[in-house]
């Protein structure tokens, strides 16, 4: 798999999870204005909220590293491009 495939699969990834955030955040408001508890009224959902969360954080920096590769495999196909310099 090359490496704008990779970056391609984690970022739909963070995007998937991101939907799961926001549909949770939505709820989460929605108990805020009702003066409930999220975590209290809906445990499973801020469960995989948190979940969610902690897996975008990690691929976040997976997607960092990878656009850092991906840059230098570009600067490589550059004109002039020196890898000794």
């Amino acid at each position: 798999m090359t490496t704008q495939e990779q970056l391609n699969k984690v970022q739909k990834r963070i995007s998937d999870l991101d939907f799961i955030r926001r549909k949770s955040d939505s709820a989460a408001l929605k108990c805020e204005k009702d003066g409930l508890v999220f975590r209290n009224k809906y445990p499973q959902e801020a469960a995989e909220r948190d979940f969610a969360n902690s897996l975008i954080n990690d691929l976040e920096i997976v997607e960092s590293r990878l656009m850092a590769v991906l840059a230098a495999e570009e600067a490589e196909k550059e004109p002039g491009y020196d890898s000794e310099a």
